[in-house]
């Protein structure tokens, strides 16, 4: 969660009014501060390739809003748009934060005109127009910057200058000096994706990459954090709503590991769930997971590999919790949260979220661990 005063999260749990600005920018400058917002909405979603996106709708009285040439503020052709919020306290004063930086990747703009007769003749008249931006978070440009050609890593001495190197002249890159760097296995090579080399390369490191509020590429870990960040309570009154949803998606019982030895000989391995309701041949039947690696080149080495990643994913087995509740501009996907409900507290990592802009309410996906629902 990005760092907020005690204030700032008293008014969240209170009655407030939420502040919003969105400005406009162009080749790195600010081309058009406070953009009017009619209505629209932010959403971050950690399993999406490029996680944040943006919906905006942009009403004026006049057309000077109208997309009409390459540099326009609203114009899908490199203008970006900042988006923070917060509240607004009642001295006047306000606390935002930043949504994040969003490129704008489409615009529809709409235009109303009424007849005017002068004389003999009628004149046109623009009454109003509205502009509705479909806009993405800065990995766009980085998924944008596919490769021309399969590529190698220029050094294997550091995943993260090689991380930076990648994204030079697309994105910032925030401070990683807390990230524990290793080399870059011989086997990796780039295909045709940035973004996934990016992610590979993080893999290494246990981590993941993605675009921070203040629009630079950050590594965060992989290993979801127990220690919650916020609380949000029912009893409160903070929680509008709650549901959730099971499915047997993402529910594996085995895993098959395979790989090849220096030679071409292909090795293989399998470690399937032996016991409990969800074991190998019981009522669930048989869902096996596979996985392959150029790393892999032994047959003992794929039976730790399927041993280890079926205890991965038997841990991670979640259920997902839509809750509806008093908006936290300062959350972030991967951020842990507690739930306080009328029956139970659970505590699970953020997936996505939902800001509608202005923000009088969120809609956040939370991934709480199946054994704090049921015990096994």
């Amino acid at each position: 969660m990005q760092t907020v005063s005690d204030e700032f999260l008293a008014a969240l749990s209170g009655s407030h009014t939420p502040a919003l600005t969105v400005d406009a920018w162009y080749d790195g400058e600010l081309v058009l501060e406070n953009v009017p917002v009619n209505s629209g909405s932010v959403t971050v979603d950690g399993s999406r390739t490029i996680a944040g996106s943006l919906t905006l709708t942009s009403v004026s009285e006049d057309g000077s809003l109208v997309p009409d040439r390459w540099d326009a503020p609203l114009a899908p052709y490199g203008s970006q748009l900042h988006v923070r919020a917060g509240v607004r306290y009642g001295s006047g004063s306000t606390d935002q934060v930043s949504l994040g930086w969003y490129r704008i990747d489409s615009a529809d703009p709409q235009e109303f005109y009424a007849p005017y007769t002068v004389g003999t003749d009628v004149e046109w008249v623009c009454r109003g127009m509205q502009v509705t931006t479909q806009s993405s978070d800065r990995m766009s440009l980085v998924d944008d910057a596919r490769f021309l050609s399969p590529e190698v890593p220029a050094s294997t001495l550091s995943v993260v200058a090689e991380i930076k190197r990648l994204v030079q002249g697309l994105v910032p890159v925030g401070n990683l000096s807390s990230v524990t760097d290793a080399a870059i296995p011989a086997s990796i090579a780039y295909q045709t994706s940035r973004v996934q080399a990016i992610q590979d390369l993080a893999d290494v490191l246990g981590a993941v990459a993605r675009i921070d509020p203040d629009g630079a590429l950050e590594l965060i870990p992989k290993a979801a954090s127990t220690t919650p960040v916020w609380t949000v309570s029912v009893v409160e009154r903070q929680v509008i709503d709650w549901s959730r949803k099971l499915d047997r998606a993402d529910l594996y019982n085995g895993v098959v590991t395979t790989g090849q030895k220096v030679d071409g000989t292909p090795v293989q391995a399998s470690t399937v769930e032996t016991n409990g309701p969800l074991r190998w041949d019981g009522p669930l039947g048989r869902i096996p997971f596979g996985h392959n690696s150029p790393l892999i080149t032994t047959d003992t080495a794929a039976k730790a590999d399927s041993e280890t990643r079926l205890t991965r994913l038997i841990r991670e087995r979640v259920a997902p919790i839509t809750v509806t509740c008093t908006p936290n501009p300062a959350l972030e996907w991967g951020d842990c949260v507690r739930l306080v409900l009328p029956n139970r507290e659970l505590i699970g990592t953020v997936r996505s979220i939902t800001w509608p802009l202005p923000a009088t309410s969120m809609t956040m996906v939370v991934l709480v661990p199946r054994t704090q629902l049921w015990g096994v």
